[in-house]
């Protein structure tokens, strides 16, 4: 797989999380710290995405039980513009639940990864990592002709 092939694939999947997650969350502050990136070696080219550590309970939410961390709750009612105490909020959340918990909403991430994974981008991968792979082989092929 060429790693420019895997970078375009990479790209498209952060702009559908982006997409998906900007008409479904408050301020879409996680979409700013994530990042894509390609990796390549001998015979491998990885690519990966990185974001918070919370991106599990975007969307879905957050169930009851334990305390959220309230500092990070803070942050978000800043960003948010929210009139609500950030303590007050970490102990409804640990009684409750969120609201998107609450009403079984999808992961915007996972959902995302969904449509991307039947979207072009992955298919176009898919055709030129076969390409390579059929002109390695030929080439072996040819070499061991000679």
């Amino acid at each position: 797989m060429t790693k420019a092939a895997v970078g375009l694939a990479m790209f498209d999947l952060e702009r559908e999380i982006k997409r998906e997650g900007r008409m479904r969350t408050v301020t879409g502050a996680i979409f700013d710290q994530m990042t894509v990136g390609v990796s390549s070696g001998a015979g491998y080219v990885v690519g990966q995405l990185e974001t918070d550590d919370y991106w599990k309970y975007v969307g879905s939410g957050r169930g009851p039980g334990g305390m959220p961390p309230v500092g990070r709750l803070a942050e978000w009612v800043q960003r948010a513009g929210v009139a609500v105490s950030p303590w007050a909020l970490a102990k409804s959340i640990a009684k409750h639940g969120t609201r998107d918990f609450r009403l079984k909403k999808a992961n915007v991430f996972t959902s995302a990864i969904d449509k991307w994974e039947q979207g072009p981008a992955l298919g176009e991968l898919e055709q030129v990592s076969g390409k390579e792979l059929e002109d390695a082989a030929v080439e072996v092929v040819k070499t061991l002709g000679k």
